[in-house]
């Protein structure tokens, strides 16, 4: 069972850390654990934007940007507290 009130190691933007991250939005509930989610979707955002700056080809970099939406997107919604919205959003972004 996943612990909301227990925060995402985020040390990679990896499917594997988007799933644990998904797994914590569908256990959150309360406010505090949202702002949780908050910053590890910041993290991930960090990590994948120093990737783009970094790209070498317009293909990686376009294709960094839209996960790059996609992380922010999910960011957004559960900042307004849509957390299913949210791990639906990144589920989306794994399966494509």
């Amino acid at each position: 069972m996943i612990d909301p009130t227990q925060p995402v190691e985020i040390r990679d933007w990896t499917p594997d850390t988007l799933r644990a991250i998904i797994q914590s939005l569908h256990a959150s509930s309360q406010f505090h654990h949202f702002i949780m989610r908050e910053a590890e979707l910041d993290a991930v955002y960090r990590l994948i934007d120093l990737e783009r700056e970094r790209a070498t080809s317009k293909e990686q970099r376009a294709d960094l940007e839209r996960l790059l939406s996609g992380v922010m997107e999910a960011h957004d919604l559960v900042a307004e507290g849509l957390n299913e919205e949210s791990a639906s959003r990144l589920e989306t972004l794994l399966a494509s």
